[in-house]
This record gives structure tokens, C-alpha cells and sequence, in this order.
């Protein structure tokens, strides 16, 4: 009988090791998959969602993609007028410089656009008296634009003293097309731009 007692305080100790190893599973699979339920989702990469809280961008460094040809903003030589730098269109990995918006604190969606050239060198975007937009000292220069969404992540970008919009030239798709100061036209993909963060 004294032999019985270790074996079976054996046996009851081994089963009672095994229940609570197996409960110590389940409550650890319970825990990390309620965990995993109550986690929130991946929040979205400035790259994926650069807009604010009021619905623009927020101010930074981007690159402007027009929506019907998907090419990108960047000085070139005017078609014609090769001594005349103005913004035209470009495959974005070619696009350069970038342009950096900073908003207005006492206008929400008005913003000034710089040409970023370097750490210490920016012009500020302008409409020359050609209707083109070229880049000026900032000292000299005032000039602003107001955005306006389209709810789809594209921007309408307008010039408030004429009531124009930025667009490029004809709706060309082609590489070097310049931009311009038009009428504003809410169907046009071509005054429709990204803000793709550089």
C-alpha cells in the first residue's frame, strides 16, 4: 500500500501539470488574439496620405503630379523660348526641383509655393505676364495659391487676384509641356495635381 501512494500522487501531479499547461495556452492564445482584434489599424505613411486634418496637405516638400498625363512639375526651357526657364511637365523620377507649401495661418487653403533648390536657395513660385509660372526672388514675391479638393486626393490649384488655375498647356501629355495660368475648369484633368511627398 505504501508503494501504491507515491504512484498514484505521481500520476495525479503529472495530470495536473499537463491541465494547467494546457490552460496556460489557451489563455495565452485568447489574450493575444483578443489583443490583436482590439489593436488599431497601421496608420497611413506621410508617402500614402500627406493631406492635414482641414483636407489639405500638409506644409512640406512634395512634387506635383498632374492628373491626365501622371508626369510631374519641373523647371525646363520654354518650347520655343529655350533661354526662358518656366515650370513644365516631366517623368517624376526626372522632376526637379521639388516645391515646398507652406499655408497661410489666417487663410486655410491658400499657400505659398518655393522652387527648393537647396538648403538655402528657394524661389517662389509666380505667373509671369505670359501666363507661365517661373520662379522668383522670395523677397519680391508674394504671390499665392488657393487648393481646392476634389475629394479624390487631386487638387485644383488657383490663382485667387485673376481667378485662374494652374495647368498645363493645351492638356498636353507630352514630356516638356508647360504649365500655365488659365481659365479654371473643374472637368479638366489637366488642372488636377498630386501632392507626392519628395
Amino acid at each position: 500500500m505504501s508503494r501504491a501512494r507515491p504512484l498514484v500522487l505521481a500520476v495525479a501531479l503529472l495530470a495536473t501539470a499537463l491541465i494547467a499547461g494546457a490552460a496556460g495556452v489557451y489563455i495565452g492564445r485568447t489574450w493575444r488574439g483578443a489583443r490583436a482584434e482590439a489593436a488599431p489599424p497601421p496608420t497611413a505613411t506621410a508617402a500614402e496620405d500627406p493631406a492635414s486634418s482641414g483636407g489639405y496637405p500638409k506644409d512640406g516638400v512634395y512634387l506635383l503630379r498632374a492628373e491626365h498625363s501622371e508626369m510631374c512639375l519641373s523647371v525646363g526651357p520654354l518650347r520655343g523660348d529655350e533661354g526662358r526657364a518656366v515650370l513644365v511637365q516631366q517623368p517624376c523620377a526626372a522632376a526637379w526641383p521639388p516645391v515646398e507649401i507652406t499655408e497661410r495661418e489666417s487663410k486655410p487653403g491658400v499657400f505659398t509655393f518655393a522652387l527648393v533648390y537647396g538648403d538655402n536657395w528657394r524661389d517662389c513660385l509666380t505667373v509671369d505676364a505670359g501666363h507661365r509660372l517661373t520662379g522668383v526672388d522670395c523677397a519680391q514675391n508674394h504671390r499665392t495659391f488657393r487648393l481646392s479638393s476634389d475629394d479624390g486626393g487631386r487638387f485644383q490649384i488657383s490663382v485667387p487676384e485673376n481667378d485662374e488655375c494652374l495647368a498645363i498647356g493645351g492638356s498636353s501629355a507630352l514630356r516638356g509641356a508647360a504649365a500655365e495660368a488659365a481659365r479654371c475648369d473643374e472637368r479638366s484633368a489637366a488642372q488636377r495635381f498630386r501632392f507626392i511627398p519628395a
